[in-house]
């Protein structure tokens, strides 16, 4: 499978909607979208790594909830990547879907690893408050959040320069 080149204005769009600025998102500078979206990227890499840890020794609510972690801020870092910055739990889980939605158009099957890892996400989220899963589920779940994890890292890589939100301004 080669990886599409989602066209920047189309992505930053399909985030700008879903993430409904301005109340749930911020339009970022140019240095500020490229070093917030390093923050998360720093970020999602140290969750990925404990969350690995974590099943390791056999800590799954915690593990859970960097799965969580990893998958929101590969969210987040795509986002600060095309000048916006989701505040809102809510805004993560409307722009991944619209990020899905913009992938099936491309391929399908992609776009249901999206969705699955989405849902497996939010499932381990709630693992973590809840303490309601089954170990090897937990397992399977932070399986298919990686997953997805590594398919956003790819599919929405960061772009040539940040300096416009995508939508023929540049971003405050």
């Amino acid at each position: 499978m080669t990886t599409p080149e989602f066209e920047h204005r189309i992505v930053a769009d399909k985030i700008r909607r879903a993430a409904r600025p301005p109340h749930e998102s911020v339009e970022l500078s140019a240095a500020d979208s490229r070093k917030l979206a390093t923050n998360y990227r720093d970020n999602k890499t140290h969750y990925r790594a404990v969350a690995q840890e974590c099943l390791g020794r056999g800590d799954h609510r915690q593990a859970a909830e960097k799965s969580w972690g990893a998958f929101a801020q590969a969210v987040k870092s795509a986002s600060a990547d095309r000048g916006y910055r989701l505040t809102s739990h809510a805004a993560v889980i409307r722009v991944a879907y619209s990020l899905t939605e913009l992938v099936r158009q491309w391929d399908p099957a992609a776009a249901d690893r999206l969705r699955h890892g989405l849902s497996a996400a939010e499932v381990l989220h709630q693992h973590f408050y809840e303490a309601h899963l089954q170990v090897e589920f937990v397992r399977s779940l932070a399986a298919e959040v990686e997953d997805a994890v590594q398919l956003l890292d790819r599919l929405f890589a960061p772009t040539a320069p940040a300096s416009s939100n995508g939508l023929g301004k540049t971003a405050p």
